[in-house]
């Protein structure tokens, strides 16, 4: 008689395990689900659960017992309040729960199809009980009457012991100036009694909280966004934040952070610092908001920055000795308005970068941009060397340009290519990593592009799923 093999033969032991794991595959390394200028959510709720619990008797009845599979409770219509009474039943009080409860405002809310202010209030009655175990919450309201709502429960459900991330999120068309003023100048409630003693990643958009509260300390990612400037943190309070939060690796600053405040004779230091992500912000003010901080550890700069001029904020980053430019690891500019001059001098500075990733189309004269990464520079890499003169940016393993036209890519190839086929000194030391040809990745031009189709088919390049045309690609594809 033949063995009966497969996946259906393996130990219950092993397949909890793989379902355990497939459902783990579904969290993105940030701990923050929602996004201040997108409306979408970075993670699926339990597509992976809910596909194995159905592909077989068997396999449902594995599931089904693993109470650790059912323990995301993500709310986007009204059919999932109903599931996550199933999810909970599955549970014990041993796991943690991870929640997001995503509702709309009253003009868009279609019964029976979306979330609003019923809804938000038979999903509190369900997952208040539970708030000891609550591990992540993340929720986006529309409007002021569920803005409401969330602050009545947030402010009687107690404490939650257990509470690693919070992110509220509240943003809506206030229509009148009436209305904005009664959204921001509220003044905010305590929350979860003020105990959440493992809390370590918040995000608060559109949202103020009490800036002085108990429980922002000892923070490992903060997020602040769409927040005008008289419910922004005053100076002090930001000030506390950050020195009580020695272990901060991510500061994201979407149009907020701290109120203006005048130059401080001492610095902020944040030691383990590894991300800053800016978007949106005034320049002079984030100017001396730099100026007041030291970041020894900085690895990845995220630059969103149109519409104003910020030369003076890129001076500072390629010239201020608290901000170690020369270490960064990873630099993404999706826009930046500058003097060409600052940003070339800022491209030069960057010695140790692995990762660049730049947007041709939305910086001012992509032309001098793209000739400075045609320069060369002279470092010393080795004592037993003397020194050598490498490309700019000579350690630069990834390269993301888009809003390129392919010539001025080949053209970067080829020069990169030149210098990589240089030996180095020979003795295994640092300087066999200097000039090496980074990756190229590009987005896609559906054949408009014939240099940059050639590129991609002989494998120099790599082409990403085209977004779609950025304003001024024509202008970016006019070569010299």
């Amino acid at each position: 008689m033949a063995l009966c093999t497969g996946v259906y033969t393996l130990p219950v032991e092993l397949l909890s395990r793989v379902f355990v794991l497939g459902a783990e595959e579904q969290h993105t390394d940030s701990p923050f689900l929602l996004r201040p200028d997108e409306d979408t959510v970075l993670a699926t709720s339990a597509d992976f659960q809910l596909l194995v619990s159905h592909v077989c008797r068997h396999w449902r009845h594995v599931a089904l017992h693993i109470s650790c599979l059912w323990t995301c409770l993500h709310f986007r219509e009204p059919a999932h309040i109903e599931r996550a009474e199933a999810f909970l039943s599955r549970t014990t009080t041993n796991h943690s729960l991870d929640i997001l409860v995503d509702t709309v405002s009253p003009d868009d809310h279609i019964p029976g199809v979306t979330l609003c202010r019923e809804e938000m209030r038979t999903i509190f009655a369900l997952i208040t009980p539970h708030v000891g175990r609550w591990r992540a919450f993340h929720l986006k309201v529309r409007s002021d009457e569920c803005k409401l709502i969330a602050r009545e429960n947030l402010s009687s459900c107690g404490p939650a012991p257990r509470l690693e991330t919070l992110q509220l999120y509240h943003f809506e068309d206030y229509r009148t100036a009436q209305n904005l003023y009664i959204a921001t100048y509220r003044q905010p409630v305590v929350i979860f009694d003020n105990d959440l003693p493992s809390l370590k990643n918040v995000s608060l958009i559109g949202v103020n909280l009490p800036w002085k509260a108990p429980f922002l300390q000892h923070l490992h990612a903060l997020e602040l966004a769409l927040h005008p400037d008289n419910i922004r943190p005053p100076f002090d309070a930001w000030d506390t934040i950050l020195r009580r939060s020695p272990h901060l690796r991510q500061l994201r600053l979407h149009y907020s952070g701290p109120k203006a405040a005048d130059e401080l004779d001492s610095k902020i230091c944040v030691p383990e610092l590894l991300e800053l992500h800016l978007t949106d912000l005034d320049p002079d003010h984030l100017a001396r908001l730099l100026r007041t901080l030291e970041l020894p550890r900085l690895a990845t700069l995220s630059l969103d920055l149109p519409e104003q001029d910020f030369t003076n904020v890129v001076e500072i980053f390629a010239t201020t000795p608290s901000l170690p430019i020369a270490s960064l690891h990873t630099l993404r500019i999706t826009a930046l308005e500058c003097a060409p001059a600052a940003l070339t001098a800022l491209l030069r500075a960057l010695v140790g970068l692995s990762v660049l990733e730049l947007d041709f189309a939305r910086v001012r004269d992509p032309n001098a941009i793209c000739n400075a990464m045609l320069e060369t520079i002279e470092v010393h890499s080795c004592d037993c060397t003397e020194s050598r003169r490498v490309p700019v940016l000579p350690r630069l393993k990834e390269a993301r340009l888009f809003g390129l036209g392919g010539e001025r890519i080949r053209r970067l190839i080829v020069f990169r290519e030149r210098f990589a086929a240089v030996e180095g000194c020979g003795c295994g030391c640092a300087s066999e990593e200097l000039a090496v040809t980074p990756l190229f990745t590009v987005r896609g031009r559906g054949g408009k592009d014939s240099i940059l189709d050639q590129l991609v088919r002989e494998g120099r390049v790599v082409c990403e799923e085209d977004e779609g045309d950025a304003e001024g690609d024509e202008e970016s594809e006019e070569e010299e």
